[in-house]
């Protein structure tokens, strides 16, 4: 009788633990890559446009390989980035194109169309768990963004 419900309950668990190891290999919509934040930042839309010029040149290294369009009047800038993000056991590269948007007191910044690439294959990313993966990565990204925001400029 021990042994049966022993298995009974082991066989529930094995379950439990395959239906929520399938959840996280759901296919994902693609609006569900699209990260977005909005900061209320105490500057002038110029400023905040220069802060992020600085951001994307200090984050990715390379501003004539990231930045792909600018334009300080209207407070925009486009370009394409890329992040490690380990979804199974080794980090693999990657890419994005993002939008920064500033005015007078806010920045926006949106995240989007990112794909994997490695030397081999270039896919994009279609599962829950690939997506929860990802987005941990970019909030990290997205702190970045913020500090940068809000970083004094040095008056030497």
């Amino acid at each position: 009788m021990k042994t049966t419900a022993n298995a009974f309950w082991l066989g529930i668990s094995a379950t439990l633990i395959f239906i929520s190891g399938c959840a996280s290999m759901q296919p994902i919509k693609q609006e569900e890559l699209v990260v977005q934040k909005i900061f209320e930042v105490p500057k002038t839309r110029e400023a905040i446009w220069f802060a992020s010029m600085d951001w994307m040149v200090d984050e990715f290294r390379s501003a004539k390989d990231v930045i792909q369009f600018s334009d300080k009047e209207q407070g925009i800038i486009i370009g394409k980035g890329f992040t490690e993000v380990t979804y199974t056991i080794m980090p693999v590269d990657t890419y994005f194109t993002l939008k920064i948007e500033a005015k007078d007191n806010k920045a926006r910044i949106t995240i989007y169309d990112p794909y994997i690439k490695t030397k081999d294959f270039t896919v994009k990313i279609e599962t829950k768990a690939g997506l929860e993966k990802y987005r941990l990565r970019i909030s990290i990204i997205m702190l970045s963004y913020e500090r940068a925001l809000f970083k004094q400029q040095d008056s030497w």
